[in-house]
This record gives structure tokens, sequence and C-alpha cells, in this order.
């Protein structure tokens, strides 16, 4: 009989638990999957305003053997730059995605267009807080093949 109550004790606190770490997982897949989408359409948009509130104020890019750090520095030395030379910015793939805490990260590949028509693409690695309610693009490690 002890067996049977701790057996049937155990199946009550899995199931209570489980199920709600299913949500979370699904939560925050949703939530980055969201974070990357909005990243997209207002890189497309050329909307750097909208962008720049997605920004930590010390974000840091890394691209190649180069980076910058700070939103003022980002703006100003990449987006702005990148965002009048490329067009159709795409995520073709997504090798991984987590969030531990506080943090969520997105890792995969990419493909733009130039406006001369040439095809760019390569890695990303950008990973997002959330403060105050809000996700923040903290870092962003861009390599291009």
């Amino acid at each position: 009989m002890k067996k049977f109550l701790v057996s049937a004790l155990t199946l009550i606190v899995i199931s209570a638990f489980c199920p709600a770490s299913f949500a979370q997982e699904a939560d925050y897949k949703k939530e980055v999957e969201a974070l990357m989408s909005d990243f997209v359409k207002l890189w497309n948009a050329d909307d750097s305003v909208s962008l720049r509130k997605n920004l930590a104020e010390n974000v840091v890019v890394a691209k190649g053997h180069s980076h910058l750090v700070g939103i003022n520095a980002i703006m100003n030395g990449y987006v702005m730059k990148q965002m009048n030379t490329t067009k159709d910015f795409t995520i073709v793939k997504v090798d991984g995605e987590d969030q531990i805490g506080n943090m969520a990260m997105q890792s995969g590949k990419w493909s733009a267009k130039t406006t001369e028509g040439a095809t760019l693409g390569g890695e990303y690695t950008l990973m997002w807080t959330k403060r105050e309610g809000a996700w923040k693009l903290k870092t962003m490690h861009i390599e291009e093949k």
C-alpha cells in the first residue's frame, strides 16, 4: 500500500508541474519567434526608429573581427549603413533557440540582397534580455559567408 501511495503521489506531482514547464517552453519559443519576426519586418521596412526601440542601451554588435557597443554606435555605425544597402532580409533556418530566466537567444542562418542585386548570407546569433516586461536586443553576432 505504501508503494502505491508513493507512486500515486509521484504521478500527481509530475502531472502538476510538467504541463506548466511545457507551456513555459512553448511561450518563450513564441516570444522569441515574435521578436525575430518583428526584427525582420522592421529591418525590411527600413524602420530604424522602431528598430531602435527594440535595442538595449548597451547593445553589442559583432560582425567578423569588428564590434560596436552602445545604441548610438550601433544605429549610426551599423544599422543605418546596412539598411541602406540591403533588402529582403530573411531568416533562412533556425538552428536553435533557448531561454534562461530573463535572457532568450536564437541562432541560425540569414540571407539578404544588396541594392545592386547580389545575394548575401551567413550565420547569426541574437541574445535578448527582458527588463520590466519588455524584450530588448542585447547582443547580435553576424557572420557573413
